[in-house]
């Protein structure tokens, strides 16, 4: 049974849960690949990125990912390099928002830049 949620509720979900569920879609749909269930993984990703709408994941993160339920099992080659490639990206854009997570605090070239000043 499919759980609808509504738009304040999607977006009160915490961080932590946030990068929890990309780094499952990402390990999960490698798995799964790996074992030739490539529409299995298709079907994770599309879940776990839909619970992402309204969230602070980019929009071009859906936009890019979602299409890949179109490309044939034929092609899973051609799936293999696009979704390595745009993985790399995925991890790229987790690792900038941690550091970013971190930054809020001045970092001590700051605090030492300010004291120069004063």
């Amino acid at each position: 049974m499919a759980i609808i949620r509504t738009k304040k509720q999607v977006s009160s979900i915490t961080f932590s849960t946030q990068l929890k569920l990309v780094i499952m879609m990402l390990c999960s749909s490698s798995i799964f690949f790996l074992e030739g269930c490539v529409p299995v993984s298709y079907i994770v990703a599309a879940a776990v990125l839909k619970t992402f709408v309204g969230c602070e994941v980019p929009i071009h993160f859906t936009a890019f990912f979602l299409p890949l339920n179109l490309i044939p099992l034929s092609n899973s080659l051609l799936y293999f390099v696009i979704f390595k490639q745009y993985r790399v990206t995925a991890l790229r854009w987790i690792w900038r928002r941690c550091l970013f997570c971190k930054s809020n605090k001045p970092s001590t070239r700051t605090q030492l830049h300010r004291s120069i000043l004063k």
